[in-house]
């Protein structure tokens, strides 16, 4: 499943590719629907790995351009500190990371629980509930 960035119009790396779905923006408005069916999350520096955490499922950093994104936009948190999983540049370090994973899942697990923890402080089920006697309280 391939979904791009909505102001990435080029497509033309996919054609020929008949085992890839482009999962549009238009087809598919929320994103969230989309990383229960993914089993590795290929992401450059998009917050989405933050939700994805919580499937406690392979990440791979394809950071490129990092040098180019660091110096013009930055990063909120320490990139290397709070990105569990490879980084790669090229095309060729992203299959191998690609391949590791699939056949070792569990790699870098220890990194993205300790992260998941670090931003995700409920995980136990019970929001709604939460909310609903946050609710109460506040009446």
């Amino acid at each position: 499943m391939y979904r791009n960035h909505i102001n990435t119009t080029d497509l033309s790396e996919l054609k020929g590719f008949n085992r890839i779905i482009y999962a549009s923006s238009e087809q598919f408005p929320d994103t969230q629907v989309l990383l229960y069916y993914t089993n590795i999350l290929i992401t450059d520096y998009s917050g989405i790995y933050f939700d994805f955490l919580l499937l406690k499922r392979p990440i791979i950093f394809y950071d490129y351009d990092f040098e180019e994104y660091n110096r013009v936009r930055g990063f909120l948190f320490d990139y290397y500190e709070h990105t569990p999983g490879p980084k790669v540049k090229t095309q060729e370090e992203l299959l191998k990371a690609i391949e590791r994973y699939l056949e070792n899942p569990s790699l870098d697990k220890e990194k993205r629980e300790l992260l998941k923890n670090k931003f995700h402080k409920y995980t136990d089920g019970k929001a709604s509930e939460r909310v609903y006697n946050k609710i109460k309280e506040l009446l």
